[in-house]
């Protein structure tokens, strides 16, 4: 009663209606902005392939799956509160060919 502007509730054993009261204790702003996919690549031109092999086409790529997140919360991702760990992070690099 002494102190109105304490952060978290008292912590006590007893019956009390401020335990189940509706509160924003636990609110946290949940806005976020997330680059989920970034995919760069390089195309060789038609002229560098000799054709000796027979490939039409090579292309070189790197693509990247949620690499970054902008967000208040730093413990977890904010698109899913639920789990207690941050979204896995994906990077694959490749190579495509094309006979």
């Amino acid at each position: 009663e002494e102190n109105q502007q304490a952060r978290f509730p008292r912590l006590t054993l007893l019956d009390n209606t401020n335990n189940t009261a509706m509160n924003t204790v636990w609110l946290e702003d949940r806005s976020f902005a997330k680059l989920r996919h970034c995919e760069l690549y390089y195309r060789f031109a038609n002229k560098w392939l000799d054709g000796a092999l027979g490939i039409d086409n090579v292309k070189l790529y790197v693509r990247g799956m949620d690499l970054l997140t902008v967000s208040k919360i730093k413990e977890r991702d904010p698109e899913i509160m639920t789990a207690g760990y941050p979204a896995a992070k994906s990077i694959h690099i490749g190579c495509k060919l094309n006979f």
